[in-house]
């Protein structure tokens, strides 16, 4: 299967020292990043680069290549939960894998790569797949199983960046499964003169598996990667991330880059048109 061309995703590679061809402004363009930065700004601000890849059940790369070019780096005890639960997570360093470039590179595999502005330990949601009619799952804690099955079901990983020393920063995953009804609730709502309002929000029940969660730390520019393993079928990790309520059936990989931006209110130099002299020198390739 191919995963070369279309250079789309100068973010993930200003840094990295991979073999693309450098298209820059389009990419700037694809994120939607050009002009003055509008987010979030002071000093606890983290930037969160994401990309659901999507491909064919069984891929190869997604569920061996990667994982055997990559650090697992959780602890071993965590790690073992992890597995039997159906979920695996990578560190890639700032220098990804050519196939992993190549994934985050191409519109067909990697087609709504987005920017997310959030501040520290503040904790940001991000879905997995689209709505499940009905989702059976199977949960081991503490070699208890458990099993669950839920209607209307999206399985999301709520992610709370702290920062941590030397730049880096700390990374917080909990597996969560919303369900249910979309109920519109009446919360309070500050505004910008400081008087308190009401507005409505939609809501869904929800299951957050708090004993599941696990951090990884990661220096400015690291890879994160997150997924299943295919041996793992009717875990939470499974359905998470494996999707088979469609003739052709989807398996997907999160990829999270996170960075501090700079403290002058402009994006990242990645994400500057003006910047990467080493992208202008690579060339492309294709799997």
């Amino acid at each position: 299967m191919r995963r070369g061309g279309l250079f789309v995703l100068a973010l993930w590679l200003a840094s990295a020292a991979g073999c693309f061809t450098a298209e820059p402004q389009r990419s700037v363009a694809r994120f939607g990043m050009q002009g003055p930065f509008t987010g979030p700004q002071g000093e606890d601000v983290v930037q969160l680069d994401v990309a659901l890849i999507e491909c064919s059940v069984g891929d190869g790369y997604i569920n061996k290549g990667l994982w055997q070019l990559t650090d697992e780096s959780v602890s071993p005890d965590l790690k073992a939960i992890l597995q039997t639960n159906g979920f695996r997570a990578c560190q890639t360093g700032s220098t990804p894998p050519p196939g992993l470039l190549d994934l985050l590179n191409s519109e067909k595999y990697n087609f709504n790569p987005r920017r997310i502005s959030t501040r520290a330990n503040t904790p940001t949601t991000i879905p997995l797949g689209p709505v499940w009619s009905s989702c059976p799952y199977d949960l081991d804690k503490d070699g208890t199983p458990t099993s669950v099955e839920v209607q209307q079901a999206q399985c999301v990983l709520t992610v709370v960046p702290a920062l941590a020393d030397e730049g880096r920063v700390t990374l917080r995953f909990t597996p969560e499964v919303r369900h249910g009804p979309t109920l519109l609730k009446p919360k309070p709502m500050q505004e910008p003169s400081g008087s308190m309002s009401w507005t409505l929000v939609p809501e869904q029940a929800s299951e957050a598996y708090a004993w599941l969660a696990w951090e990884m730390t990661v220096q400015p520019g690291e890879f994160v990667a997150v997924g299943t393993l295919l041996d793992r079928p009717d875990t939470l990790g499974y359905r998470s991330f494996l999707y088979t309520e469609t003739s052709a059936p989807v398996q997907r990989l999160l990829v999270i880059r996170p960075a501090v931006p700079p403290r002058d209110n402009r994006p990242a130099d990645l994400f500057d048109d003006r910047v990467p002299p080493l992208a202008l020198r690579a060339r492309g390739c294709s799997r």
